[in-house]
């Protein structure tokens, strides 16, 4: 069975993965032996109605997970401003190429960037615009959380001079 993930005009065409692969992407399998297993974590038996909730659940996890890592990050918001190539993130971030190369991939597996062959190197760029609107929301979140912090720290020393 396929799964397109998302609602396309007749003009866009998003790539369909096959339930095994989101399975994949998410974690909810282990290896033993080089053969995937499926993890027994959580309920054995899901009902019917549970399945798709649980696939788009999984899904969301595997997504978010793409996203979780500094590096990648760095690359995204570099990349919500236009295409670069690896040599230009490269430089722009002041890492190896190999550690580039290697979050690059993981998040054109999770079909969150997407590269174009440009004479002999690739140009990436973000498949969908709103994943700008993602790390504003996701920094203002962050902005929240560090401002109610500092309000913290504040009572604290106020607490401690009371003392």
């Amino acid at each position: 069975m396929l799964y397109v993930l998302a609602e396309l005009d007749d003009q866009e065409r998003a790539p369909a993965i096959s339930r095994d692969d989101a399975m994949k992407a998410s974690g909810a399998y282990a290896r033993r032996g080089g053969e995937p297993t499926p993890q027994l974590s959580g309920p054995t038996m899901a009902s019917m109605t549970d399945a798709p909730t649980d696939e788009l659940q999984a899904f969301k996890a595997a997504f978010f997970r793409a996203l979780a890592h500094p590096v990648r990050i760095r690359i995204l918001e570099l990349l919500v401003t236009g295409e670069r190539s690896v040599q230009e993130l490269q430089e722009a971030l002041s890492v190896d190429q190999p550690v580039v190369s290697q979050q690059l991939a993981v998040l054109r597996a999770g079909n969150i960037v997407s590269g174009r062959k440009e004479g002999v190197s690739v140009r990436y760029t973000v498949r969908d615009p709103l994943i700008e609107k993602l790390l504003d929301t996701a920094r203002q979140i962050f902005n929240n959380h560090l401002v109610g912090t500092q309000d913290l720290l504040r009572e604290l020393q106020r607490e401690r001079r009371r003392r």
